[in-house]
């Protein structure tokens, strides 16, 4: 069941989530953050020199959006 899965249908899922992912990139960059290349299923963006990372933790906790890694 689970081999069908992901022979299946999991291919064409994955490739909508990267799609979604390069197209949320790129309106981020549009909005003006800096989109650092990494893993094709993160994003991962650098935090403006003014902001904390807990401030910028928090703004996007508020947003409903969770940190996966914070560096400092």
């Amino acid at each position: 069941l689970c081999n069908r899965y992901l022979a299946e249908t999991y291919p064409e899922q994955l490739k909508k989530i990267i799609e979604l992912r390069l197209e949320t990139c790129k309106q981020l960059e549009e909005f003006g953050w800096k989109v650092i290349e990494s893993d094709p299923l993160k994003i991962t963006i650098e935090v403006p020199r003014d902001v904390s990372s807990q401030e910028m933790t928090d703004g996007l906790r508020d947003k409903g959006i969770e940190c996966d890694e914070i560096d400092e």
